[in-house]
């Protein structure tokens, strides 16, 4: 293919438990879509020049995988479960049906497993609606400093 780098890439189905596509990827070569996997042997990245051939990649690898892969929000992955507690907040449940939903921002929160963000979840009491507190640390920060910041969601 004109304009793409050609490279050999080994994806161990069995290992395969995230595949997702990032639009406009950055890369050295004219491939500007990336499809991402992750699992136990770690994460590969394989650069595409189209979305479409991204998509129709990464739908591939995730029918391959043995932990049967959900399209959650914009990514293929296994789905987690998440139970309100009995005698929960009202919001709980709304978060749980956007959750099932495959809602793609609250999927981004509730799988995101990025070691310098730590993310809540919080419920009111009274009102139907939650938001989430996102704690992000910067390796250039010392380790008590970082940026918290805040979502809320109603529902109606």
């Amino acid at each position: 293919m004109k304009g793409v780098t050609v490279s050999n890439y080994a994806v161990t189905y069995s290992s395969v438990n995230y595949v997702g596509v990032i639009a406009d990827s950055w890369s050295a070569d004219l491939a500007k879509t990336e499809v991402e996997t992750r699992g136990s042997e770690g994460t590969i990245s394989i650069f595409l020049p189209t979305e479409a051939q991204a998509a129709a990649l990464a739908a591939y690898i995730a029918e391959k995988s043995p932990f049967q892969l959900e399209m959650i929000g914009d990514a293929w992955r296994v789905r987690e479960h998440f139970e309100c507690p009995e005698g929960s907040q009202p919001g709980c449940q709304d978060f749980v049906d956007l959750l099932d939903h495959g809602d793609p921002e609250i999927a981004d929160y509730f799988y995101s497993h990025e070691a310098f963000k730590t993310k809540y979840v919080c419920f009111d009491n009274v009102e139907r609606h939650f938001f989430i507190l996102n704690y992000t640390r910067f390796a250039s920060l010392p380790k008590t400093r970082g940026i918290l910041t805040e979502e809320a969601f109603t529902n109606g």
